[in-house]
């Protein structure tokens, strides 16, 4: 049983660092898209943002009422 045990906790050992290293590539790409976008693009996104906190914040504010 032990072994059984310890074979399992390696995998999950290995699944966590799949995971940790497929998350840190997905990042690099967001970066890496993040450097080569213009600044009208990057203007475009942030607006976006904002504007979709701003129409949480009035939901939120409808709710409550």
């Amino acid at each position: 049983a032990v072994m059984g045990q310890r074979s399992q906790q390696r995998r999950a050992e290995e699944r966590e660092e799949q995971r940790n290293s497929r998350l840190a590539v997905m990042a690099q790409r967001g970066q890496q898209r993040r450097a080569e976008e213009t600044d009208e693009q990057r203007n475009s996104r942030l607006s976006a943002m904002l504007q979709h906190a701003r129409e949480r914040r009035l939901k939120d504010k409808i709710t409550i009422r």
